[in-house]
């Protein structure tokens, strides 16, 4: 909880150097790798994604977000599924090309997750790359599609250590400006 307040502290503070602010949200498709149990592998199901951020754009090419994201797959063969609940922060840099309405993106984004099974949980470090690109709807709106790498480093549930820990995620989402 402290660690939520500190980064909306800190998008709060950063206010005065908005550029612009914005709300977005978004539905993933996702696939998660295998986990891995030393030699024995979980086969994963794809899943869905859906997450929440709000952000500033700090200059032309620079945004900072924060992003609230839910996770949700299924194993193969075993009736379990594993849930992740990820708050990151976000920095968005956006590329410059002479267009009205396309604006593409790249950016990394570093934080806290809880990655559970059903049973038990872990909270662990997260961190993902992003790819996208939005579409002007009209001044205020647009929708985007974004590509996402999610990764989490070093998942202990009942005292097993888990390798492979990844998502691959692609979505869709609408971008409101204020």
């Amino acid at each position: 909880m402290k660690k939520i307040l500190l980064v909306s502290s800190l998008l709060l503070s950063l206010n005065s150097f908005a550029y612009d602010n914005y709300m977005k949200s978004s539905i993933l498709y996702t696939v998660p790798s295998d986990l891995k149990v030393g030699s024995q592998t979980i086969d994963m199901k794809s899943g869905y994604a859906l997450e929440i951020a709000i952000g500033q754009k700090l200059s032309q090419d620079l945004t900072l977000e924060l992003q609230y994201s839910y996770d949700k797959a299924n194993t193969k063969g075993i009736n379990s599924n594993i849930k992740v609940h990820s708050l990151y922060l976000n920095g968005i840099y956006n590329l410059n090309i002479e267009s009205q309405t396309m604006h593409p993106y790249i950016g990394l984004g570093a934080g806290f997750a809880s990655y559970t099974d059903g049973t038990t949980s872990d909270e662990v470090f997260t961190y993902q790359g992003i790819l996208g690109c939005s579409f002007a709807v009209d001044y205020n709106m647009e929708t985007f599609i974004e590509y996402k790498y999610k990764d989490f480093v070093d998942v202990q549930l009942d005292g097993i250590s888990y390798e492979d820990t990844n998502i691959h995620a692609l979505g869709v989402g609408l971008k409101t400006k204020f």
